[in-house]
């Protein structure tokens, strides 16, 4: 006995009294047939990819025709379904909704097998839904300029060294492809909306903080407070290079390198802080143009203080390279002088390492070198541990400035509403639940429901592609990189 399912949208045939048009497709597990529509002619063209296939039928007196459904409704009811040749006689009807399907945007991409029999349901009804296209396409124009502008000219190494820059950079390029999007296919995406209002919310939310901020103070007053700041935080890096000169937490550093590494250090700060005295006009003009793109929104305030906690801390970022660069490199000379020790030679094969037996002088050499290196190891070792715990702290408040920034790109309030609301267009999965028991005939009428993910998944589903996050922090490769002395860089 085969099996026939019936497709038939939900609450619309209750009013049907004409000729059924949809399609029909066999597989190995049985019969589909596809009820999109109905007209009173059996002539009419409903869509030249649909043929009529059966009628609605009130009494049981009605022509018989081969290969032909008839679905015969009492008090709005099905009653009974007839599909001839009557040789099959088990009848499945699953009733959808027409407007749920074609609202939903994750579900016709979500990848059914060909011989689905979902597949055809979703891939017939099709989304139709034209306005405005020519209205937007006049200023794709603009923004393709503004676009060029930004990524094509001197402007770009600029740019691409600033956060601020990238930022508006991604910001025009994401409302490029937004347009772009919306006059190839005639409609916004859930995600491009989301982006859209969470771009809106952004600006309003800059504007309230800037109009709290300059209630209270000055451009000038800020700028003075940054140079304040600037001042306090060369000072601090002053007393802490003086303090690793003494005898930081009781330990007696070897004087020699003390004395060395000391001073060196002091020198790029007080060179880095005379840099900064004499382009402090300079930075006064930039300071004031970054605030007035602040006016922009919140994400781009975020970026703006971004950069300044990178100007701020380029010395840091100096003698932390240069600190890390000693120590991987003292750790570098005792782990190949180790080797003397067991008789080891590294082959140019990774990984391999082959006996080698070596001469008086080598071992001679090899240990004075060993020695010299591990007990300069500890002074190395403070300095490198002190500002790689200064740069690490830089590194994390700038990944969560770099968070919060991506968190405004893509705040979700406009996916959250629809999940609470109206989750139709947020539906990815099909959902079959029995809406009443076997009728006497043999029939099993199914309600097809639509379904989405939880509130995480929906919101990560709904992301525009060219809107890109930060990587996940490795942290396994971060520890490794600070117990070998290698660079960290921003998270």
């Amino acid at each position: 006995m085969n099996n026939v399912i019936i497709f038939l949208p939900e609450n619309e045939y209750k009013n049907w009294k004409g000729y059924l048009y949809g399609d029909v497709f066999h597989s190995k597990f049985g019969t589909a047939i596809y009820v999109y529509g109905e007209e009173s002619s059996s002539s009419y063209q409903y869509s030249p990819h649909y043929k009529c296939i059966g009628e609605i039928v009130i009494e049981e007196n009605y022509i018989v025709r081969e290969n032909w459904l008839y679905i015969q409704l009492k008090n709005d009811c099905i009653e009974k379904v007839s599909l001839y040749p009557t040789k099959i006689c088990s009848f499945i009807v699953i009733l959808y909704n027409r407007n749920h399907i074609k609202r939903s945007e994750w579900l016709e991409k979500v990848k059914f097998p060909e011989n689905d029999i979902l597949f055809h349901l979703i891939r017939d009804i099709s989304i139709i839904d034209k306005q405005l296209g020519f209205v937007i396409s006049k200023m794709l124009p603009i923004f393709k300029r503004s676009l060029y502008f930004f990524q094509k000219t001197w402007l770009t190494p600029v740019l691409q060294m600033s956060t601020f820059g990238l930022h508006l950079t991604n910001t025009l390029e994401s409302f490029f492809l937004i347009l772009n999007n919306f006059i190839v296919k005639i409609n916004l995406s859930v995600a491009y909306r989301n982006y859209i209002l969470a771009r809106i919310l952004d600006a309003l939310l800059g504007q309230i903080i800037i109009l709290y901020v300059m209630s209270y103070t000055t451009s000038s007053e800020m700028f003075l407070a940054l140079t304040e700041f600037q001042e306090c935080v060369v000072t601090h890096m002053k007393n802490t290079v003086e303090w690793l000169m003494g005898s930081p937490a009781g330990f007696k550093l070897n004087y020699p390198l003390n004395n060395l590494l000391g001073p060196f250090y002091q020198f790029h700060i007080s060179l880095w802080w005379t840099f900064l005295k004499i382009s402090n006009p300079i930075l006064s003009i930039l300071f004031n143009c970054f605030l007035y793109l602040g006016n922009f929104g919140f994400s781009f305030q975020v970026a703006i203080l971004t950069d300044l906690l990178a100007i701020v801390s380029v010395h840091i970022y100096c003698i932390y390279v240069y600190a890390a660069r000693l120590y991987f490199f003292q750790m570098k000379g005792l782990k190949i002088l180790f080797r003397l020790f067991i008789g080891k030679k590294r082959e140019p094969l990774p990984g391999t390492y082959e006996s080698l037996p070596y001469t008086t002088e080598q071992l001679l050499f090899g240990t004075v070198s060993f020695t010299i290196l591990l007990f300069l190891l500890p002074t190395t070792l403070t300095y490198y541990s002190v500002f790689t715990a200064i740069r690490i702290i830089l590194i994390f408040v700038g990944g969560i400035l770099t968070r919060l920034r991506h968190f405004m790109n893509i705040f979700p309030m406009y996916i959250t509403w629809l999940w609470f609301f109206n989750p139709i267009p947020l539906t990815c999965t099909v959902r079959l639940s029995n809406k009443m028991n076997y009728l006497s005939n043999g029939i099993l009428i199914i309600k097809m429901k639509l379904v989405s993910e939880g509130w995480w998944n929906t919101v990560t589903m709904n992301i525009p592609k060219n809107v890109k996050g930060p990587d996940d922090i490795e942290w396994k490769k971060l520890t490794s990189d600070v117990l070998t002395g290698n660079l960290i860089y921003p998270v």
